[in-house]
């Protein structure tokens, strides 16, 4: 009974080894084909044991809490080959029980993401309140500066048409005056003329005076002498 006992111990042990031994190859194959791995998580508010093989009388190396992502490699029965997930990067494998895992995210992690994203969603919600105020502030601003860009406009409008008046007026003084220097010149040469003219008819009428006026006092002059003798035979008869 002892030695059936200690075959029976034995067979068991190199059984084990067997079995062990078998695993590995099927999770080195497995691994192998992780492509095709399926993704699942460990079921919600549970820890389950992590073993080293497909049984309870495997050993176990850890415990997975609710929400551990895994990827699983294969199954055994009951017991699924999985391979954890951790910081999005799969590293050991080992074996668990097929009813502790679903495919769908717990519940936990669930609504860890809904508040995740909710908190994301009230920042941005919060940045684009922000924007949008600024955005306000800026348009009554561009508004403010709207308005005093169209005043500024009306009033250069203004002195344009001030200026194109002032224009007008100006050439129309400046013709004139041009027409008037013009006519003023004209008359100079007019004035000069007629003193040139004046001035020879002036010199002409003179000498003609001059003449006229030396001619009867010259006969004045002889007929005095003439009758100056004629008057001393007179008086000569008489003595």
């Amino acid at each position: 009974m002892i030695s059936l006992g200690i075959v029976g111990a034995g067979r068991m042990k190199k059984a084990r080894r067997l079995g062990s031994v078998f695993v590995v190859l099927c999770g080195v194959f497995l691994m192998s084909r992780s492509g095709l791995a399926e993704t699942a998580y460990v079921k919600d508010s549970l820890l389950i044991t992590f073993r080293t093989g497909p049984s309870t009388q495997h050993t176990v190396v850890d415990r997975l809490s609710s929400g551990q992502p895994v990827e699983i490699l294969g199954t055994d029965g009951d017991w699924s080959h999985v391979q954890l997930v951790e910081d999005g990067k799969a590293t050991r494998d080992g074996w668990v029980l097929s009813q502790y895992l679903i495919t769908r995210q717990p519940w936990k992690m669930q609504a860890e993401t809904a508040l995740k994203e909710s908190a994301e969603l009230r920042q941005r919600v919060a940045g684009l309140e922000k924007e949008l105020s600024e955005t306000v502030r800026r348009g009554q601003e561009l508004a403010v500066s709207l308005e005093d860009t169209a005043a500024t406009l009306a009033e250069l409008r203004e002195e344009h048409e001030s200026l194109k008046e002032g224009a007008a007026s100006f050439l129309e003084l400046k013709a004139t005056h041009e027409a008037t220097q013009s006519e003023l010149e004209t008359t100079q040469l007019k004035l000069e003329e007629l003193s040139k003219r004046y001035e020879k008819l002036r010199g002409s009428e003179t000498w003609k005076w001059f003449g006229t006026g030396g001619g009867v006092v010259l006969l004045a002059v002889v007929f005095g002498i003439v009758l100056g003798r004629k008057q001393k035979k007179r008086r000569s008869s008489y003595y």
